[in-house]
């Protein structure tokens, strides 16, 4: 496995890339540990493929594709290829919008609280 193309048009993006993930291996971490206490059986599946496809020791997560969608409202988005749990979090300064989950019924309002 080797990393997308995208990352490699040059030297810069795959340093990004592994900024990134250096950057964000807490998070990855305690996802994968919340993924492997609430799925156990998808969580050893999902690992054996990450640690089959991970290209950067700096990657500490569970999941060999991540999606950052920065400043852009996305329609809904369901990929047939997935056959278990992704890990989605809104995060950043904003107001509105709505996470909505529909296998779920579920319409998560994001609000904002005043100081």
């Amino acid at each position: 496995m080797v990393p997308s193309k995208d990352f490699l048009r040059s030297g810069q993006g795959a340093q990004a890339v592994r900024k990134y993930l250096t950057d964000t291996k807490r998070t990855s971490a305690r996802l994968a540990g919340m993924f492997q206490a609430t799925f156990p059986d998808y969580y050893e599946k999902y690992r054996k493929a990450f640690l089959a496809g991970c290209w950067a020791e700096e990657d500490k997560g569970s999941w060999i594709g991540r999606v950052i969608v920065w400043k852009l409202q996305v329609g809904l988005h369901r990929d047939t290829l997935d056959k278990g749990p992704a890990a989605c979090f809104p995060c950043g300064n904003y107001e509105g919008g709505q996470l909505c989950l529909p296998d779920l019924d579920a319409k998560l309002k994001l609000t904002t609280s005043s100081s």
